[in-house]
């Protein structure tokens, strides 16, 4: 909380009711509202239907206000 920063993995809760999710759950208390996802192409990885000289550098924000984020 004091660093405002969160590194996490992937957490998996138990299926079933009763259970709350760990993911949701970390949002809420930490009060997180958006993902951000950095993309990059690695050098000399290649992949099926893009020009192997082409270079993405992209980040990707996605807010979570909606649905169960709410």
């Amino acid at each position: 909380r004091r660093s405002k920063l969160d590194l996490k993995g992937p957490l998996a809760s138990p299926a079933g009711k009763g259970h709350r999710s760990l993911i949701l759950t970390l949002r809420e208390e930490l009060e997180l509202c958006a993902d951000v996802r950095p993309a990059k192409t690695i050098p000399g990885l290649k992949i099926s239907g893009v020009p192997s000289r082409t270079e993405i550098d992209v980040v990707v924000i996605r807010e979570k206000t909606e649905g169960e984020y709410s």
